[in-house]
This record gives C-alpha cells, sequence and structure tokens, in this order.
C-alpha cells in the first residue's frame, strides 16, 4: 500500500501491519498501550518506486545522447 505506521511508546518502536479498510482507507490495529504516538509515513509501493528510477535512468541517458550530438558538432 506504500505507507509505513510506527507506534512509538515509552518502551520503544513498534511497526504496525496495514490493511485497506472495505471503504478504501488504510486501517492499523493497534496494541494495548497506555500511552504513545502513531506515525504514518507515505513511502511509495514498490512499482512506484522501480518507475522513478526507470524514468531517471532514462532522463540520463536522453542527455548523454544530446550532449555527445552536440560534442559532435
Amino acid at each position: 500500500m506504500g505507507y509505513d505506521v510506527t507506534l512509538k511508546t515509552k518502551s520503544g518502536k513498534i511497526k504496525l501491519e496495514t490493511f485497506e479498510t472495505e471503504n478504501g482507507f488504510i486501517g492499523i490495529k493497534l496494541p494495548v498501550v497506555e500511552e504513545g504516538k502513531v506515525e504514518v509515513k507515505y513511502t511509495g509501493t514498490g512499482l512506484m518506486n522501480v518507475t522513478n528510477f526507470i524514468s531517471v535512468i532514462g532522463v540520463c541517458i536522453l542527455i548523454g545522447i544530446i550532449l555527445k550530438r552536440k560534442s559532435q558538432l
């Protein structure tokens, strides 16, 4: 889903599992703790990270081709 959810308590950090609810929202199950903070970060899906990497490689290749053509003129 692309979300990283952690629960920060006095005793440390607990990574929480996420799931998609019936309405399409992100859901978590909280353990029983007296006090803590839930931190949610969107890290992107694996597919998004791969496509971003491919895009950067493509731009680098394009810049290399343009620079090579300019140096031949």
